[in-house]
């Protein structure tokens, strides 16, 4: 008996503890005991030492955070096995949000970078014209490593950093972008537009590839601009470096017109050299198909651009020699007048026509005008005032009537293709508008249009058909009304100017116009980056005019009061 309830004896205790109940309630047990350790204050520590923190929490944190990168190591490789190369740029969304928080958490400080800033302004405007923007390094997967985006990226990233940390940059921004409230609003609310009609995009990926750029070579250069031309004498070498670049483009197209070609194409280094289809167009030249001549364009993409470019370039080279102190200036830039024409004509644009002739026009009027007000006694300002309907009249009587001039201006034989193209185009485009008038999403234009030319290429020739189509009638406006607004406010604040650099905004005034007027005939927009310039450009001189107006007032004011 007793060696047989002996073992029964042992395991009674066992029995006891497999119990289910005891084992939940020590389970808790020992959970709670846990938290209560892994949440437990450091122990007490003297006055002037820090509470330490709970060395299990610490070692949590730690784990939390590789197991978090880590395990987004493997999301990233997973999807860089599975998905194509195109869903790379999706990929960089989140690495950016996170770069903007840390960019937004940065501690405040009083000074910024604003000689790096400065310096990379000026290698992204050279970079704009002098580099041909075709060559670049191109990774699979990735955006073009072009040289524009090789300055502007980090110049936005100075910019962000100045405005999340220093408050007296945000206050000087803030003060400019105040005394232009209207090019602010649509300026802002083209950005806006630009945004949300992404979601309507066919193509998200190109799209948003091409908004980032956008907004870092339009937008961005806008508000950099507003704070490089807040300083005295950078809009004067802004106009000089541009009537330089004018001229060294010109003495390169001379080059390529000898030899009708594009200079480098067949000399383009393999790491620069685009496997790409509209590269290799651009790097073969372009000729009419009228007329086979051959179409001068520099370092730009098409002749229609480089036409452009020189077209906008003359109502600053007019200033530059009505305002040049020396007469060994005024000579050197009215030799160039010529040269200007010739490679204007070599490009076999009428845009660039329309930019030439239009420039003397309208710069004649706004500089009769002004100094007609500034001289009362003058008499060669007012004579030309008055007799500018005639100048007016005549130059409209004889582009109709003398042919080369009409085929300069208007076209004719050669370029009624285009003209038809056109006027086929507008009539496309009324249907898609009224079906959906609020965009389609930037890039979206070609496919939306649907027009195609003679070589099977889709295109679109006019900017007022692309905008309507990729932003919207209310992105249509915005984005012209702030350019409207822009000349008008330019040309006031010329007209009322009296210092030598704040007269730059008579040409800048002339600019933009002719700037709406050549959109109506070119969807291209390579050189969109020089509008937003100006636009900052208008913007600090306004807010420099503003400033000085206070201060008389404070001046005056004090002197009444004393």
């Amino acid at each position: 008996m007793t060696s047989a309830a002996q073992p029964r004896s042992q395991t009674l205790p066992l029995l006891r503890r497999l119990n289910p109940i005891r084992l939940t309630m020590a389970l808790f047990a020992w959970a709670a005991d846990w938290i209560a350790r892994f949440f437990a204050p450091a122990p007490p520590r003297l006055g002037e030492y820090h509470r330490a923190r709970a060395p299990l929490r610490d070692k949590m944190v730690k784990r939390t955070i590789y197991s978090l990168i880590i395990f987004t190591g493997l999301i990233y490789g997973f999807m860089v096995a599975i998905f194509p190369m195109a869903f790379y740029l999706y990929m960089g969304v989140p690495l950016a949000i996170m770069a903007l928080m840390i960019v937004w958490a940065l501690p405040e400080r009083e000074t910024v970078p604003e000689r790096q800033m400065e310096w990379l302004f000026w290698a992204f405007f050279i970079s704009l014209f002098m580099w041909p923007n075709y060559l670049a390094i191109a990774l699979p997967g990735l955006p073009w490593i072009t040289a524009q985006r090789l300055f502007t990226a980090p110049l936005v990233l100075l910019m962000l950093v100045s405005l999340s940390t220093s408050p007296p940059f945000r206050e000087r921004i803030k003060s400019v972008l105040r005394d232009s409230p209207w090019i602010t609003r649509l300026l802002l609310a083209f950005v806006a537009i630009q945004t949300v009609t992404l979601i309507f995009s066919k193509h998200p990926g190109d799209a948003i590839n091409r908004y980032l750029s956008n907004q870092m070579e339009w937008t961005a250069i806008f508000f950099v601009s507003c704070f490089v031309f807040m300083k005295e004498g950078r809009a004067e070498k802004w106009a000089r470096l541009l009537i330089l670049m004018a001229i060294a483009l010109s003495v390169v197209a001379l080059f390529e017109q000898r030899k009708q070609a594009v200079l480098w194409a067949g000399h383009i280094p393999a790491f620069l050299a685009v496997a790409d289809e509209n590269v290799q167009r651009i790097l073969a030249g372009g000729a009419r198909f009228a007329t086979g001549l051959y179409r001068l364009q520099a370092t730009f993409s098409t002749s229609l651009n480089f036409a452009e470019f020189l077209g906008l370039t003359t109502a600053f080279v007019i200033h530059a020699i009505v305002t040049a102190p020396k007469t060994w200036q005024k000579s050197l830039l009215m030799a160039y007048i010529p040269l200007h024409f010739w490679i204007i004509w070599g490009t076999d644009s009428r845009l660039g026509m329309i930019g030439f002739y239009g420039s003397f026009l309208l710069y004649l009027l706004v500089w009769s005008v002004k100094r007609w007000v500034s001289n009362r006694n003058d008499l060669i300002a007012p004579a030309l005032v008055l007799a500018y309907p005639v100048f007016l009249a005549i130059f409209y009587t004889a582009s109709l009537f003398w042919q080369k001039l009409n085929r300069m201006i208007w076209g004719g034989g050669p370029q009624q293709a285009s003209n038809e193209s056109r006027k086929q185009q507008w009539s496309m485009l009324w249907p898609k508008l009224e079906r959906w008038p609020f965009g389609h999403g930037v890039t979206s234009s070609g496919d939306i249009l649907g027009f195609t030319n003679g070589a099977g290429v889709i295109t679109v020739d006019s900017y007022y058909i692309t905008v309507l189509i990729d932003f919207g009638v209310l992105g249509f406006f915005a984005f012209f009304g702030m350019i409207l607004t822009g000349a008008l406010q330019a040309y006031i604040g010329g007209y009322r100017a009296r210092e030598t650099e704040a007269q730059l905004l008579l040409p800048t005034a002339v600019v933009l116009v002719l700037f709406v007027v050549i959109k109506g005939v070119l969807s291209q927009d390579d050189n969109h980056a020089i509008i937003y310039m100006l636009l900052g450009m208008v913007a600090a001189f306004t807010h420099r005019a503003r400033v000085r107006q206070r201060e008389a007032k404070a001046v005056a004011s004090s002197a009444a009061n004393a």
